[in-house]
């Protein structure tokens, strides 16, 4: 065979592909632009392999153009479509989705040492609103305070998370054994009782005993408390006319380096009259019941000098 027929021959096929690769072009464009409609399927929420099976049955493409977190639908699913589901478009169009990159996770902070309002409002800023409290008593956390938490600092969270606080209810309070105090008077009693107890002092009109006696007491001696529980006492009345209330008067004589003379007196609608009257120590502290009725005042004297008048 001649060159020159080889050649020929070989022209031929050439045009003859390219007649099929444009007749090709040509019926792929009129598909697209002359094809039938058809309905963009719904595909949010849809693994990517399902919407892309979805869009093949509907002759139509799939272009994914990138991901975005997402707090409830899985990683690798649709979260947004363009066209909507349910619009109209022709066979062989385009479909663009926006998948789930799953939730964002977060950084546990470190709430030990700070107070559970305020954790609760950091926590709920972040997302978590299910948070567990236990409590306890902790011998250097401030009642109210976070001890520890469950998932801890640094760890790496899901957002909504149920969270877990372990809550201080203070130190354990200090235990005392209830002194005896019954046949003793009122205002002898040792002045810490106040400060470290609730102490309530009903008064009663039993005969018999000498005004300002301790008839009752509970707790009973001998028996455990602790710090701020209630102590409530039964003292005898002084008998002075509508003795319904009854405070305990304290007071604290100036610091100094001598003794010095108090003598307190009261003054009511019953008259005036000496209420104590003793040598005190600096810094001692003095209390006293006061029957109170109607209008009066009480008057404190070191070494003849009035120092106090307090009215009620």
């Amino acid at each position: 065979m001649s060159r020159l027929h080889w050649l020929g021959r070989a022209g031929i096929a050439i045009a003859g592909f390219l007649i099929l690769a444009i007749l090709s072009g040509w019926m792929t464009l009129k598909m697209i632009t002359k094809g039938g409609s058809v309905l963009v399927p719904d595909l949010m929420g849809k693994e990517i392999v399902t919407a892309l099976q979805d869009l093949q049955k509907q002759h139509l493409y799939g272009v994914v153009e990138g991901a975005e977190h997402h707090t409830s639908v899985p990683k690798g699913s649709v979260i947004r479509q363009s066209p909507s589901p349910g619009e109209t478009r022709k066979q062989y169009a385009s479909v663009r989705m926006v998948l789930s990159s799953g939730p964002e996770h977060i950084t546990m902070p470190d709430l030990r040492e700070f107070g559970i309002r305020q954790s609760r409002h950091e926590l709920s800023c972040l997302g978590f609103n299910e948070v567990l409290e236990k409590k306890i008593r902790h011998p250097t956390t401030r009642m109210g305070h976070v001890i520890a938490h469950a998932p801890g600092p640094g760890e790496i969270v899901l957002p909504g998370a149920p969270i877990k606080c372990l809550v201080s209810l203070g130190p354990v309070p200090a235990r005392y054994r209830m002194p005896d105090l019954i046949g003793r008077k009122i205002s002898d009693m040792d002045r810490n009782m106040e400060r470290l107890f609730s102490v309530d002092i009903k008064i009663s009109h039993d005969t018999g005993f000498e005004p300002g006696i301790i008839l009752h007491q509970n707790p009973e001696p001998g028996e455990s408390i602790y710090e701020g529980s209630p102590v409530s006492l039964i003292v005898k009345s002084y008998g002075l006319p509508d003795e319904g209330s009854v405070s305990v008067f304290t007071y604290r004589v100036p610091q100094g380096i001598v003794s010095k003379e108090l003598k307190v007196t009261i003054d009511d609608e019953t008259g005036q009259r000496l209420l104590r009257q003793q040598t005190v120590k600096p810094a001692e502290e003095v209390k006293l019941m006061i029957p109170k009725t109607g209008n009066g005042n009480i008057t404190v004297y070191l070494d003849g000098e009035k120092v106090l008048t307090q009215s009620w």
